[in-house]
């Protein structure tokens, strides 16, 4: 359930507040709630997260149980932006900075989310996106989780079919490096 990984209660306040027109609490006000003590990028180019969002990453990366490095190098991948959606062939869009898909709403809204909340506040769209990544890994008997079986899970943060999970995984593999990881 949503409210074991954020608050019920601060989601619902910062939806609110966001569907107000109001300004969402600061970072402080987050971390206390949360219980804490547009470009694309071609593989040649690679923008890091921006520095901003650290604060986020290293919350997101303690509550979901991923390494930092790794949320760092998918946003490197994903190139994503605050308020930015990415229309795909499918019909669907990808969402923010971790360019969450749309598919994924009705799942993210069961747990107090919004389109609004994911697309324009990087915070809540790197906790979402994270806790994403995390479902993927977890799905796996973490006991035995080889190094292949890890890069499915992550190649399948972006899809499950085969040959673009791979090429994912190596993406975000060659970013996770230049990183120094």
């Amino acid at each position: 359930m949503w409210s074991s990984v954020w608050g019920a209660e601060m989601i619902s306040d910062w939806t609110r507040r966001i569907e107000g027109g109001r300004r969402p609490p600061s970072l402080f006000s987050l971390l206390v709630c949360l219980g804490l003590g547009s470009c694309l990028i071609s593989a040649s180019v690679w923008a890091k997260p921006r520095p901003e969002w650290e604060g986020c990453i290293h919350e997101a990366a303690v509550r979901h149980r991923v390494p930092a490095s790794l949320i760092r190098a998918i946003l490197m991948v994903e190139g994503g932006q605050v308020g930015q959606t990415v229309s795909n062939r499918n019909g669907s869009v990808d969402i923010g900075p971790m360019q969450i898909n749309s598919i994924w709403l009705p799942e993210i809204e069961r747990r107090g989310g919004s389109f609004r909340l994911i697309r324009d506040h990087s915070c809540a769209n790197i906790h979402f996106g994270t806790w994403l990544l995390s479902r993927e890994i977890t799905r796996f008997d973490v006991t035995g989780l080889d190094r292949q079986t890890f890069w499915r899970a992550v190649g399948n943060y972006h899809s499950r079919t085969p040959e673009l999970n791979s090429r994912y995984a190596e993406r975000v593999w060659n970013a996770w490096r230049r990183l120094g990881q």
